[in-house]
């Protein structure tokens, strides 16, 4: 139990009247009207009001102290996070064939929210500076369990957009994965206008995005989640970190290009924040300058059979090869489907027609007889543009692969730049896509060289910035500030420091509340706080510093689209993803709740509520609420005993029906939580697990004089925010994992809906296979939070008949 909150004056506004009328005989005996209406008396009443409010601040003392001690303990509100995303940038056209390739991004380039609506502009700034490359991924390769490859993705040439057609396994069936790349995706001259063109060497940021919750598989079926993260005891050995080798296609000769083989492939230099492909991240690759360009027309009809595809022809008895047509048949198709514009591109001029077409019209001899020369002219189908033959003989039409058109008009394909992974261990991720020109920004502004205010030599100077909150880093813990204080010709950066205890009394210094933005100073005296003061006169400084933060920055895909100010060579911009992680900062109440756990569990996760504490405590993921189910593991059915392992489920800061953490909170969550743990615990880090209702119905009887359509709406939304997971439950916090629905509470709940006199007829239905559940009662599982699929809400809503 928790110790009394002492009353330090009980006395109450009758007591002090009562007590004040008992000393009027002593002092005042001639005094012996008591009535209401008597001045004395409204004197006294008067005087027992303002008394009893000055009691009531008194009695206000303990928890001021509390509030003091939790100060000295380090116990503050945690500040606001601010919402991160990942930015796609889309490159112009370029104008001329020896326009630079690549566009510079610079670091803390600011993109904002395109919304007018919106109380206040939500900003987004890349953290990094990126180099741009006015490229495209068009063909991503993934090999199957018979030796052949199946692009994922569709390459727009006139466009020179990559559309990734559905979620993929990177390695399918195989070891190896390919990847192409074409320079200019979106051309404005002849593709013979680029024939100089040469990939640039260096760093090429991809980034690897995975599938996740709520996106759909390779089936088109949507992902419910929820994903777990796992960590066995610390010290046991475990399963090997996959490996992966990245290679760049530099072979001689373009038609050397064998997907599998071992030669004409070199290793690059890989910095890989995407572990390997399994979660999404960064991948950069340090390309040498001698990548090979491969026109995709001068491979073997080999690696055009392993794509699926048929090489167009180069003869015409690659023609009769490929069709299989009959031999009485093959004249009569390219007499149908070769005009004399074509004849004339093989070289075959108008005069000779009649003879060729005769000739076609002898079947099987037709095309070895085309193929040797007809009056000394031999017919040349290689001298049409490969991709041409899709269109003028469907049998050669395949999977969408890059191409443009030459000056003739005529498609020819583009020159590929090919790239492979290989893997040494299964890795059981898929993936969404793999982007170029993609920069990690949060929903932070960066404010330079901005000055606080001048020292007056004192102890304890406090400063303030003229922006907060001041952004935390969650990967650091530390906030993004660099104080300097200049005197004169001498100019010094002081570090910041959580306090100062154990600083000594010249220590370069100073502590920030992140919440205020107050910069605070030490007192320089020794045996004192610590930390040294400022010279009097020095100016204090932010040489730079980043704010920002709240739930605003959680904006969905595609809300990111408005470029501040000018980037050269940039289209546009978008987040092609929702950002997440924004939250507000922590209230004042909340501190309270939280602090007797934070002083119990000492940063240490021992029980199952310290594990639950900890985790929505995480730094950098916006955690709305946590739960640990003990002695278990998550399952396909929930959760499985499993002696001294800990499921901990974590439930996000998201409006939706049943929201479910991200790939990133996941991660966050995991890494706070891991060094914190027992050596021997097994920690499993989880989203939540959904308890079904597929039905809620009853009849409403209302008012006469109410509209059935509203009252059936407002009853649904009342019922609808009564259960949701994150502003559902009895104090609007969320709906308590675990805990079990009554149907008394839905008829209060309903009852409550404006005009609604009688609640009947309530029928339920749910996933539950417990035999023994209550009539009454919906039984939720240990670690579950209820869910209303669409459709589950069905209200008969009648008028009373009184």
């Amino acid at each position: 139990m928790t110790l009394p909150v002492p009353n330090l004056d009980s006395r109450t506004f009758e007591n002090l009247v009562a007590e004040a009328l008992r000393r009027v005989p002593r002092y005042t005996p001639d005094w012996t009207n008591h009535n209401d209406s008597d001045p004395g008396k409204a004197l006294i009443t008067l005087n027992a009001w303002l008394i009893e409010t000055l009691l009531y601040q008194i009695n206000q003392v303990p928890q001021q102290n509390y509030v003091a001690f939790l100060n000295l303990l380090g116990i503050t509100p945690q500040p606001a996070r601010a919402a991160a995303t990942e930015l796609t940038f889309t490159l112009k056209p370029l104008a001329l064939p020896t326009d630079p390739l690549t566009v510079n991004l610079p670091a803390a380039t600011r993109v904002a929210v395109d919304d007018p609506d919106l109380p206040t502009e939500v900003v987004f700034e890349t953290g990094a500076a990126a180099r741009a490359l006015n490229a495209a991924v068009a063909l991503a390769l993934v090999p199957g369990a018979d030796g052949t490859w199946s692009p994922v993705t569709s390459f727009d040439s006139k466009a020179g957009v990559t559309t990734w057609l559905h979620a993929f396994d990177p390695f399918g069936a195989g070891t190896r994965f390919i990847l192409a790349l074409v320079l200019r995706p979106t051309i404005t001259k002849p593709v013979e206008a680029y024939a100089e063109d040469r990939f640039p060497p260096g760093l090429l940021d991809l980034f690897v995005e995975t599938t996740q919750v709520f996106d759909k598989d390779a089936s088109g079926a949507i992902i419910p989640g929820p994903l777990v993260r796992a960590a066995g005891p610390i010290g046991l050995p475990g399963p090997a970190q996959p490996a992966l080798v990245w290679e760049a296609f530099t072979g001689p000769q373009a038609n050397q290009l064998d997907f599998g083989g071992t030669e004409n492939w070199e290793k690059l230099v890989a910095v890989d924040d995407s572990g390997t492909m399994t979660r999404s991240g960064h991948l950069g690759l340090d390309l040498p300058a001698n990548l090979t360009p491969v026109p995709f027309d001068i491979l073997p009809a080999a690696a055009w059979g392993k794509l699926g595809l048929i090489r167009p022809p180069v003869s015409f008895e690659d023609i009769k090869a490929a069709l299989s047509t009959p031999e009485d048949d093959l004249g009569d198709r390219l007499r149908a489907a070769l005009d004399e514009k074509t004849w004339a591109l093989m070289g075959i001029p108008a005069a000779r027609f009649n003879k060729v077409l005769s000739t076609c019209t002898t079947g099987l001899a037709a095309a070895a007889a085309l193929d040797s020369a007809v009056d000394g002219i031999v017919a040349n189908p290689a001298a049409i543009p490969a991709a041409e033959w899709a269109r003028i003989l469907p049998d050669f039409a395949g999977p969408s692969i890059p191409v443009a058109e030459n000056a003739a008009k005529h498609q020819t394909y583009r020159k590929l730049y090919f790239l492979r992974a290989t893997r040494t261990v299964k890795l059981a991720r898929q993936l969404n896509a793999i982007r170029l020109n993609t920069v990690a920004a949060v929903a932070a502004s960066t404010r330079a060289d901005e000055t606080l205010g001048k020292s007056n030599g004192r102890p304890g100077q406090t400063f303030t910035l003229s922006r907060a909150p001041v952004w935390f880093d969650p990967k650091t813990e530390t906030p993004d500030l660099e104080l300097e204080v200049a005197q004169a010709d001498n100019v010094e950066t002081w570090t910041r420091v959580v306090d100062f205890f154990g600083q000594k009394p010249d220590a370069t210094v100073f502590a920030l509340d992140p919440i205020s933005g107050q910069v605070r100073f030490g007192d320089g005296r020794p045996g004192g706080i610590g930390g040294a003061i400022p010279p009097p006169g020095a100016i204090i400084r932010a040489r730079r510093y980043r704010f920002g933060g709240g739930l605003l920055g959680n904006v969905g895909a595609g809300a990111v689209s408005k470029i501040k100010g000018t980037l050269t060579g940039v289209a546009g911009v978008a987040n092609l993803r929702a950002a997440s992680g924004g939250d507000d900062a922590e209230s004042f109440d909340h501190v309270l709740g939280r602090a007797p756990g934070t002083l119990r569990r000492q940063d240490r996760a021992m029980s199952a509520q310290d594990f639950a504490d900890l985790a929505q405590a995480t730094p950098g993921a916006a955690i709305h609420k946590a739960y640990a189910v003990a002695a278990s593991e998550p399952s396909a059915t929930g959760f499985t005993p499993r002696p001294g392992a800990v499921s901990v489920v974590v439930l996000p800061v998201r409006d939706h029906p049943t929201p479910q953490p991200t790939e990133a909170e996941l991660a966050a969550v995991h890494c706070w939580l891991d060094p914190r743990r027992l050596v021997t615990t097994e920690l499993f880090v989880t989203g939540p697990r959904y308890f079904a209702i597929t039905r809620l119905a009853a009849q409403l009887r209302i008012e006469g004089t109410a509209d059935i359509q509203t009252v059936d709406a407002a009853a649904k939304v009342a019922i609808t925010t009564w259960l949701h997971p994150v502003r559902g439950g009895p104090d609007g916090t969320g709906w308590p994992f675990g805990t079990d629905i009554y149907h008394a509470d839905i008829y209060d709940i309903l009852l409550a809906v404006p005009a609604v006199r009688r609640v009947a007829k309530l029928a339920i239905t749910h996933q539950s296979t417990l035999e023994d559940a209550p009539a009454d009662v919906i039984p939720i599982p240990e670690g579950y939070l209820p869910a209303l699929p669409p459709g589950a809400l069905n209200f008969e809503v009648v008028y009373d008949q009184v």
